[in-house]
């Protein structure tokens, strides 16, 4: 497949976006300027932007607009791009007032001001125009082509006859106040820039940045000047402020010159170095020397990129996870696993700006280990599962004993001998279930087979006693005792709900009887009380009274007969 093709057919997939659904919004599209008004007839460059906030890009396509009545394009420009093909360049229309292009590379870039291209406009008119995105979509390296754009960021400029803009650049608010009598020179201003706060690193974002500094109270004057000269001196004084704001630096070292004068004079100058890249380090390709597949687990990667300005690092990822970050240009991989693996290299410049360049590498397999002989049945928290084999000689073998769930309980790596024979035991103890060993083989280089795994093994109790042919374990025998308690409480139980009833019905018996009894002998005293009163008895009315008596004293002999044959039942 030729170069131009393979770049064909990548940038069609990264175009991708406009059929899929948005799954992530990072990147942003802008449009920067140095100024923003213009006097008629002048030309002025646009920069298109992407600040692609960490995100990985290598596509993006859009259309720009503006008014045609007051500005027309006269060129556009792609040199410093980040892309470096285009399935259509940036086309304009000046009677529209439109620019489209679409345009990608075969490498991924991450950056804050990554320029797209340039346009040159110039000023045909007078009045005010919009120059802003109405369409546009960034790809994200990551292979399925998904749109990462979140916003867009356009500009307006006014434009006026000749002569009639004096002020182009935006001036500092001035302060009046009557300064301090001083008896010295004033001190070297304590300049601080909230965009670059750090001057020995380096930034990827240009844009206005406002810097700031304190203004003691003797201070009358302040004069400013940006330049690349590290010891640079300001001309000539602009008021009493303290602040200020400056338009976009390109990229490069500048330095801001800050000085104060008051009654006394000029005093020393103070210099804030601002270093700016935005071009990420030069597009490159990962090279292997044994082409796309070996059976070297460590193989070596070379690649090599650049950078105008700052110094270049690279990270190197292996399936998404970076195991090293280097500054040579070459790079011996840690053993891989078989199996096809993505490489990717990332070459990051001091501003941290990103260009990618990727591989898949596939790791070919030794051959396997074989497994002759493995402990099928082991006891509860004993241990000793025992296996043996063969494989290479004089290889290793890495082992892992695995729960029915896949975790890894136990592991140890074991030696071939020079006959390929191998054999290990693992003595953790383990709990009742199903477990099985995941066996691999491993040469000198570190190099690995495919695993492979035992049969499973089951992990039961140790039986205590054997019935009528059966092993019964202590679990087994502990549930069968718990059964026999349980059938016991629950007979118990009934028998005594059964007890409680009948002594509950021979009470109620006994309380009749007793009633009874005493009721009758109530009725036979009653009785013989008013027959005879106190009154003389003859002998017949003593016999009545006898026969009374006598029946009262029988009633009670039964009622204590009752009473305790009845309480002697209720026990019963």
């Amino acid at each position: 497949m030729t170069s131009s093709m393979h770049k064909i057919r990548v940038l069609l997939a990264s175009i991708a976006f406009a059929a899929l659904p948005i799954f992530a919004h990072a990147a942003t599209f802008s449009i920067s300027l140095d100024k923003q008004a213009f006097p008629i007839g002048q030309e002025f460059t646009a920069d298109i932007k992407m600040d692609t906030e960490g995100v990985g890009v290598n596509a993006a396509q859009g259309t720009i607009s503006f008014s045609p009545n007051v500005l027309s394009i006269s060129k556009t420009d792609t040199s410093n791009s980040v892309f470096n093909f285009w399935l259509q360049a940036p086309t304009f229309s000046n009677d529209a007032g439109k620019i489209t292009f679409l345009g990608g590379s075969s490498n991924g870039f991450t950056g804050s001001s990554l320029e797209v291209f340039r346009v040159v406009f110039k000023v045909k008119g007078v009045g005010s125009s919009t120059i802003t995105f109405t369409d546009g979509a960034i790809t994200a390296s990551d292979g399925s082509g998904t749109n990462v754009m979140r916003a867009t960021k356009g500009v307006n400029i006014t434009s006026a006859a000749t002569g009639e803009i004096t002020t182009i650049a935006p001036q500092p608010t001035q302060i009046t106040r009557p300064p301090v009598v001083a008896a010295k020179l004033p001190a070297a201003p304590i300049i601080s820039v909230s965009l670059y706060p750090d001057q020995q690193k380096w930034y990827n974002l240009s844009s206005d940045f406002t810097a700031q500094w304190p203004l003691p109270n003797d201070v009358s004057e302040v004069a400013t000047l940006i330049n690349k000269d590290p010891r640079g001196i300001p001309q000539r004084s602009e008021g009493l402020f303290d602040n200020k704001t400056f338009p976009a630096l390109s990229d490069g070292v500048w330095y801001l010159h800050v000085q104060f004068k008051n009654n006394v004079g000029w005093g020393p100058i103070s210099h804030y170095r601002l270093a700016i890249d935005t071009v990420p380090p030069l597009p490159f390709t990962i090279k292997e020397d044994f082409g796309t597949s070996t059976d070297n687990p460590s193989p070596i990667l070379t690649y090599e990129s650049g950078d105008s300005l700052s110094t270049v690092e690279y990270h190197i990822l292996v399936d998404g996870n970076e195991i090293a970050v280097a500054t040579s240009t070459s790079y011996r991989l840690p053993p891989q696993t078989p199996g096809t693996h993505h490489i990717r290299i990332d070459a990051q410049d001091a501003g941290g700006n990103i260009t990618e360049g990727t591989a898949d590498i596939t790791i070919t397999p030794i051959a396997p280990p074989s497994i002759s002989t493995v402990t099928r049945d082991v006891y509860a928290n004993e241990g000793r599962v025992g296996l043996s084999g063969t494989a290479i000689p004089n290889s290793k073998i890495l082992l892992a004993l695995k729960n029915n769930a896949g975790n890894i309980l136990a592991d140890k790596t074991v030696d071939v001998d020079a006959g390929g024979a191998w054999s290990a035991t693992f003595d953790k103890a383990l709990g009742s279930g199903t477990y099985m060993v995941r066996v691999i083989a491993s040469d000198t280089r570190g190099a690995q087979s495919i695993p492979i795994d035992t049969p499973t093994i089951s992990v039961k109790e140790r039986p205590v006693l054997s019935l009528f042919g059966l092993s019964i374990t202590q679990t087994e025998l502990i549930w069968f005792l718990i059964a026999i308690l349980v059938f016991s409480f629950s007979g118990g139980y009934l028998l005594n709900a059964n007890l409680k009833k009948r002594r509950a019905l021979r009470v109620l018996i006994a309380q009749r009887d007793v009633v009874n009894a005493f009721k009758t002998t109530k009725t036979d005293l009653a009785k013989a009380i008013e027959a005879f009163g106190d009154k003389k008895l003859t002998p017949e009315e003593m016999t009545t009274l006898e026969f009374l008596l006598r029946r009262a004293v029988s009633s009670i002999e039964r009622a204590e007969k009752y009473i305790t044959s009845n309480i002697s039942e209720i026990d019963k």
